[in-house]
C-alpha cells in the first residue's frame, strides 16, 4: 500500500509515468489470490477485512487505467472495433454535435529512449495506425519515447523491437469538430499536385504557416527543407 500512496502522491504532481504502477497491483493481486487468507487468523479480522476491502478497490481503479496506460490502439479501432464490440450491443450510443479538433504537431517530436517533453498523445511516424499516450517526468530513468514491435525471432519466438520516432498529436480547439471534419482531417497534397478543397492549408516544410489555396491550384514545394518531400494538409478549422 506504500508504493500506491507513493504512486499516487507522484500522480497528483503530474507525472503520470506513475501510472504503470497499475502492473504492480495487478502482480501483487494475482500472488494475494493464490493464498488463503485464513493463515492471518491470529491477526484483527475487521483489519485484515479492511486491507482486503482497499485493495479491491485498488485492483479495480487499475483494471480502468491498465486498459489505457500504458497501451496503443489501432487508429481503426474507435471506428470499425467499438462499434462490433459485444458491449454495446443493444444500447443506443448517442454521440455528441461537436468533438475537440486535433492536428499532427511536426515541431514536437520524441525518438525511441529520449525524454518526452511533452505529456500528450503521439502517432508513430513508421506505422501511422499506431497511436499512444505517453508522459513526461521529470526524473532522469522516466518518461522516454516507445520502442515499437518489429517482428519475431523465428526460433526463440520472442518479440523484437525497434526504435522510431513519435510526433504528438495536438487539441487545437475544444469543439468544432464532427465526421466531416475527420474526413478533411484527411486530405493532403504533394508538391506539384493540384489543390482538392479551397481553404487553408499547412504545411511541415512551411514551418506551420497556413496559407490559402484556391480548388484546383497547385502546391508549391520549398526547396532545401529540414523535412524533405513538401506535403500539404487542409486546415481542418476551415469554415468553408
Amino acid at each position: 500500500m506504500g508504493r500506491i500512496d507513493y504512486a499516487y502522491a507522484k500522480i497528483k504532481t503530474g507525472d503520470f509515468t506513475y501510472l504503470r504502477c497499475t502492473g504492480e497491483i495487478r502482480s501483487n493481486d494475482k500472488g494475494l489470490s493464490e493464498f488463503s487468507p485464513h493463515w492471518m487468523d491470529d491477526l484483527p479480522t475487521d483489519k485484515v477485512r479492511r486491507c482486503w476491502d482497499y485493495y479491491s478497490i485498488a485492483k479495480n481503479y487499475a483494471s480502468i487505467i491498465g486498459r489505457t496506460y500504458p497501451t496503443y490502439w489501432s487508429m481503426d479501432m474507435l471506428s470499425n472495433g467499438y462499434p462490433e464490440a459485444d458491449v454495446f450491443h443493444g444500447i443506443n450510443l448517442v454521440l455528441p454535435d461537436s468533438y475537440p479538433i486535433y492536428r499532427v504537431n511536426p515541431e514536437i517530436i520524441v525518438k525511441s529512449n529520449e525524454k518526452v517533453e511533452k505529456t500528450g498523445v503521439y502517432i508513430c511516424d513508421e506505422d501511422r495506425k499506431r497511436i499512444e499516450f505517453m508522459a513526461a517526468s521529470e526524473e532522469e530513468d522516466r518518461g522516454v519515447g516507445s520502442v515499437i514491435a518489429t517482428g519475431m525471432d523465428p526460433e526463440t519466438f520472442e518479440t523484437l523491437y525497434g526504435d522510431c520516432t513519435w510526433t504528438l498529436v495536438e487539441r487545437i480547439a475544444d469543439e468544432g469538430g464532427s465526421s466531416e471534419t475527420i474526413q478533411v482531417e484527411n486530405l493532403k497534397g504533394f508538391a506539384g499536385q493540384t489543390c482538392q478543397r479551397t481553404g487553408n492549408w499547412w504545411s511541415p516544410a512551411n514551418q506551420l504557416q497556413s496559407r490559402y489555396f484556391e480548388q484546383g491550384e497547385v502546391f508549391p514545394e520549398f526547396e532545401n527543407n529540414s523535412w524533405g518531400e513538401t506535403i500539404w494538409y487542409l486546415e481542418v478549422t476551415n469554415k468553408k
